[in-house]
């Protein structure tokens, strides 16, 4: 009985020094493919040392990242600033997350139809012809948008349309049923890229700006501006970008998150300082 109980006790040691030997795997919620939160995580993935793998799961972008966060099933994440603050606001319980830091910033971006005739966000609101997509429900394009008008009022008077993704392109493209787009999302994503490929040499679109001051009014938990004032330059999106040498466009612009889940945090503290540091090499490199 005794030799039996010691053979037992080896293996069970013997398996949990094999468990512990084991590289963990993290999984990434990032987005959709092609778009910036999901090329910066395969950068990550490509900068982490051997002492954890990463698993950059496709998404729906920063809501669903965030519901992924709280159910346990993502142990990092990117995520919008506003979103987080949004989804703990419907939920009315904190994200069991910790902030590692900001990576990019997620730019307001607008396109119409150039014949429209709109430059920026009070043009919106007087033509009655615009009808805008705005995001699927609780996507972050959609709480951005939502945001906006907490604070410009008058973009209740703006038609739109609860669709994003694929559906929003298409329609787009297509004229039907909508005839302009908005998004928020890492600048020259593929989206966005895509549209100025469909503006053609023409310039069926043009991209719209979507700075306002009273955005600045958006506060975070600290009291600091949720939304600030960025470019995009001349040339970015050539095909919608007009003018005599084209032109810069003022944009609304959000942090974006890296956050790792405290019960990650926990289990592996040095997962935390691998993605932040990782994150910071692929930025530097331009990824």
């Amino acid at each position: 009985m005794k030799t039996t109980t010691l053979i037992i006790t080896a293996t069970t040691l013997l398996g949990t020094s094999v468990s512990l030997a084991q590289t963990p795997t993290v999984n990434f919620a990032s987005g959709g493919v092609g778009e910036r939160y999901n090329t910066l995580c395969s950068a990550i993935k490509v900068e982490m040392d051997r002492s954890a793998e990463i698993d950059c799961q496709e998404t729906g972008g920063s809501y669903a990242n965030a519901d992924l966060l709280a159910s346990g099933k993502a142990d990092a994440a990117l995520i919008q600033a506003n979103v987080r603050q949004i989804y703990e606001k419907d939920t009315g319980k904190p994200l069991p997350i910790i902030v590692l830091g900001q990576t990019h910033q997620e730019v307001a971006q607008l396109v119409c139809p150039k014949d429209l005739d709109i430059g920026d966000l009070d043009d919106l609101v007087e033509n009655p012809k615009a009808v805008v997509a705005i995001g699927g429900d609780n996507s972050g394009h959609q709480v951005s948008w939502n945001m906006f008008v907490s604070v410009k009022p008058d973009l209740r008077k703006v038609k739109t349309r609860r669709i994003g993704g694929d559906e929003a392109l298409l329609k787009l493209g297509e004229g039907r049923e909508v005839n302009c787009l908005f998004m928020t999302s890492g600048i020259n994503g593929e989206a966005m890229k895509e549209i100025d490929r469909a503006s053609g040499e023409a310039g069926r679109f043009a991209l719209v700006e979507t700075w306002d001051d009273k955005l600045s009014s958006i506060r975070d938990e600290d009291g600091k501006p949720l939304f600030t004032k960025t470019t995009i330059e001349a040339g970015t999106y050539p095909h919608m970008q007009f003018g005599m040498f084209s032109t810069s466009y003022d944009a609304a612009a959000v942090p974006a998150l890296l956050v790792l889940s405290e019960k990650m945090a926990r289990y592996n503290p040095r997962i935390g300082r691998q993605l932040k540091a990782s994150a910071e090499t692929a930025i530097a490199q331009g990824k």
